[in-house]
């Protein structure tokens, strides 16, 4: 499925505006935790909340729990993200990243069926291939910027030196390397340069 016209090109600019707004450089870590702090969302976990079951919140934030986070909203309309803080660090980034992504993209349920308003009342939202799709690009837009992608690799640093700089996985600077065309830009670059 091909993005929207233009969808690439802002979820870069909104990376680098949010850094920007933060006082950080494109090649700079983003942290998720300072993304919700700075656009007032409030990153909770499940026990925050004395309501649920004791078993419930063992089953909920298990380190190896398949769940990791969903965006709510308060009976305020206040929204917040509730996520699985037992995860790693690298995977609360790209958790918070991908849902501080739909909120960015201002992604809605796309009909008020009755199955749509349920799952909105538990805070989750009907499968849309198009959201998660925007969302996985601006989330890692968010992580690693095209243009601070491209410092990295002029300063030679390897995959695993991006990853541990920007706290994600090998595998996200593998897929930003290829869906960005960087790699390639790179590549060619060195051909010409002789290297």
């Amino acid at each position: 499925m091909a993005f929207k016209k233009g969808f690439k090109k802002w979820a870069e600019d909104k990376s680098l505006q949010l850094r920007k707004e933060l006082g950080l450089q494109c090649f700079d870590p983003l942290n998720a935790f300072d993304v919700c702090t700075h656009l007032q969302i409030h990153a909770l976990y499940p026990s925050y909340f004395s309501e649920f079951p004791t078993i419930a919140l063992k089953q909920l934030t298990k380190s190896d729990s398949a769940w990791s986070a969903l965006t709510m909203k308060n009976f305020e309309g206040i929204q917040f993200i509730l996520h699985n803080h037992n995860h790693s660090p690298q995977r609360q980034q790209s958790n918070l990243m991908h849902e501080l992504a739909h909120i960015l993209c201002e992604h809605t349920p796309d009909e008020e069926s009755d199955e749509s308003i349920i799952l909105q009342k538990f805070g989750l939202r009907k499968y849309n291939e198009q959201h998660e799709q925007e969302a996985e690009y601006l989330g890692g837009a968010l992580q690693i910027p095209r243009d601070g992608l491209m410092k990295h690799l002029f300063k030679e640093r390897s995959m695993h030196e991006i990853a541990h700089i920007h706290l994600c996985s090998v595998q996200l600077v593998q897929y930003r390397l290829n869906i960005t065309g960087v790699k390639r830009q790179y590549e060619n670059y060195r051909k010409k340069k002789g290297n």
